[in-house]
């Protein structure tokens, strides 16, 4: 059983970090990244009508960051994003569900005073 990797795609976008990734409760790709505006930004993958996969366009989830974002999934399939703000506080973007649809929430401080690090 061997893996055979498919070539580079682009998916577009000017950004300033490196990708975070998940995959949803759908088993589709969500994507993050922080952009040249130093935003946060999303793209998803979703199944066409036709039974294809294909990208979402990149939509801004706001925010003013100086890091990559870190998102993770939780058990009831909502996605949680984290970052450090350029105040240096850690700031939090929850998905809820509001009218049977999936949203992102607003941006929350969880306070803090993190300092970056040279890796």
């Amino acid at each position: 059983l061997g893996v055979k990797w498919d070539t580079w795609q682009p998916l577009g976008g000017n950004f300033a970090s490196g990708p975070a990734a998940l995959l949803n409760s759908d088993n589709m790709l969500e994507l993050f990244g922080r952009g040249a505006d130093r935003g946060v930004w999303h793209k998803a993958q979703y199944m066409t009508a036709n039974g294809t996969t294909s990208w979402s366009r990149w939509t801004s989830l706001g925010g003013l960051v100086s890091t990559a974002p870190v998102a993770r999934m939780s058990r009831d399939g909502l996605i949680h994003l984290f970052v450090r703000g350029v105040d240096k506080s850690i700031w939090y973007k929850p998905q809820s569900v509001v009218n049977d649809t999936i949203v992102f929430g607003t941006w929350k401080s969880l306070g803090g005073n993190a300092r970056s690090f040279a890796c």
